[in-house]
């Protein structure tokens, strides 16, 4: 442990990022790579950097690369972030997730109370965080009880927050998730990552032909000029490993993660 009393490798990785990259991000990628588990989705607790709990799936997941250059250092992402830290000083919180704690509905009446404050762009920005972390909630309950479908239409919704009120999408990715839902066999689909290009992901239910819907996601997408995309059936995998070894110890890694559900 660090005297700060976070866990210095786990840290390390975070922090080492932001130094490269130059771009102060959060630690969701690097909890998910480090703690995976194959067949599992993981649920993740950012501010206390934990894992809640793997829970096992049975869906299958198509990634649709707009192959929309994802540079955070030179995007918006630090101006949504720091939209987010205003709205948190404003309401005297340390952080949103203190806001979404008091249940969507009360916790967008705090984010109204400050607009005026803030700013209409600003308190949008809080309002799709807020949002975001009780769909998150609301997610983890339905995957545990296999409600794929359910689900599907969260991470719609989810697109269209980010959309509309974080402004962290782009045409491309809007196409793809717009695309998606003439597939057969897709549920839902979101933008994925930091924002403003890159990927989205999509759920099939169960038994999907994936072969098939990567085949007509593609077409769907690939016109009016744009880049053909590259798609890619992908599914949970293990943490990340060194020469085979975990990078974690297994024995602290299930004692501090719950058994699979």
């Amino acid at each position: 442990k660090r005297k700060d009393g976070r866990d210095a490798f786990f840290r390390s990785i975070v922090e080492c990022e932001w130094e490269f990259s130059g771009v102060k991000g959060g630690c969701m990628d690097h909890l998910a790579i480090v703690y995976g588990r194959p067949g599992c989705v993981v649920s993740l607790d950012c501010r206390d950097e934990k894992v809640d709990a793997h829970i096992s799936t049975d869906a299958t997941f198509v990634l649709l690369d707009t192959r929309v250059k994802h540079d955070l250092e030179n995007s918006p992402y630090t101006d949504r972030r720091l939209a987010c830290e205003r709205c948190a000083k404003e309401l005297q919180v340390a952080s949103l997730r203190e806001v979404a704690d008091e249940g969507v509905t009360k916790g967008l009446a705090m984010i109204d109370k400050i607009e005026k404050e803030v700013g209409q762009a600003t308190a949008n920005r809080g309002r799709h965080v807020v949002e975001e972390i009780c769909r998150v909630r609301r997610c983890a309950t339905l995957l545990r009880r296999g409600s794929w479908r359910d689900v599907g239409l969260i991470l719609y919704e989810a697109h269209q927050s980010l959309r509309d009120l974080f402004e962290a999408s782009c045409d491309e990715l809007d196409a793809a998730v717009d695309a998606s839902r003439s597939v057969e066999g897709i549920l839902g689909c979101r933008m994925v990552g930091g924002g403003f290009g890159g990927a989205a992901l999509a759920v099939c239910a169960p038994g999907t032909d994936v072969d098939r819907v990567v085949e007509d996601w593609r077409d769907l997408y690939h016109v009016d000029g744009r880049h053909e995309p590259r798609l890619l059936v992908v599914e949970p995998g293990a943490g990340a490993a060194l020469d085979g070894a975990p990078c974690v110890s297994i024995k602290e890694l299930w004692a501090t993660s719950g058994e699979v559900e």
